[in-house]
């Protein structure tokens, strides 16, 4: 019977290796070394279990009491289609993950990341970045526990997740004929809608940063015309006035995250007050790739 290489022993859907393995005693002792590491890989400790359930259960409560604060319908429509379809889920080596429980389909698989799993293969490039991510495709959520964030920020960036995972699922994309802007446009759609709950949850004192800033930039771009185009003034920097808001920043990365998220903000309003041609929402994703944070 061939051998197969020693190699496809870490991924763990090769459970057949035993089968093809054995010729030798020194390919029985290498299969063996190899599914000791796997399974090591690849088996959580309660101690990690019990982490990402008080991770979840500490990012789901901020969630929710964003959602009664805010009183908006349509982000009470997406957080009850994630209680109705988000099962937690543990990582595995090779990227694979497992989620628990039942929950409506599509399920989301909602991974808490720990700081150990950036040593985890499959997950490096996820785990440790300080930020969440909506893998559409897949329908993984996934949330950075390595950095510290304010439990308001929390709750807006499950919330924000969780607009991807409802519209992906409400406007699904089309995989025979992928649309290049598919994930931009949602990206602008989501922050559209968490630009109106945001101003709800800041009130006047918000609403009056905003204002501000819409001046800023009608000044700036009043100054440097561009054919084509809009001048991109510096960045907002991070005005104090969002710890009285929002809470106290937990972190530099939540800093830095603020100001982007407010600055992205500030051009939606600039465009929905002085931008008049048919073509506003495609200007909006334009600006936004240029500015966002990374997410």
């Amino acid at each position: 019977m061939p051998k197969e290489s020693p190699d496809l022993l870490k991924n763990p859907n090769r459970r057949e290796f035993l089968k093809v393995l054995g010729n030798t005693l020194s390919d029985i002792a290498l299969a063996n070394l190899a599914t000791n590491k796997v399974e090591a890989q690849n088996t959580p400790s309660a101690l990690e279990s019990a982490q990402r359930e008080a991770i979840w259960s500490d990012l789901s409560r901020s969630a929710e009491e964003i959602v009664k604060t805010s009183a908006d319908k349509d982000l009470t429509k997406v957080w009850e289609f994630l209680k109705e379809h988000g099962l937690l889920a543990t990582p595995y080596a090779g990227g694979d993950y497992h989620a628990s429980g039942k929950a409506k389909q599509p399920a989301i698989s909602i991974i808490p990341l720990l700081k150990q799993d950036r040593v985890l293969p499959g997950w490096e490039k996820f785990a440790n970045r300080g930020v969440s991510s909506y893998l559409t495709p897949a329908r993984v959520m996934l949330f950075d526990s390595s950095v510290e964030f304010s439990p308001k920020f929390q709750g807006l960036a499950v919330l924000h997740e969780s607009t991807h995972a409802f519209l992906s699922e409400l406007h699904p994309p089309t995989p025979d004929n992928p649309d290049p802007d598919y994930m931009p446009n949602q990206e602008r759609d989501v922050r559209e809608r968490m630009k109106k709950v945001i101003t709800k949850l800041g009130g006047p004192m918000y609403q009056k940063l905003l204002d501000d800033g819409v001046a800023y930039i009608k000044k700036e771009v009043a100054n440097h015309p561009m054919l084509g185009g809009f001048f991109i003034p510096p960045i907002i920097p991070y005005n104090q006035a969002m710890d009285q808001i929002f809470g106290p920043a937990k972190s530099d990365t939540e800093k830095s995250l603020r100001t982007g998220d407010f600055y992205v903000q500030v051009w939606f309003e600039y465009l929905d007050k002085y931008y008049l041609k048919p073509d506003k929402e495609k200007v909006k994703t334009k600006i936004l790739l240029t500015i966002a944070p990374s997410r």
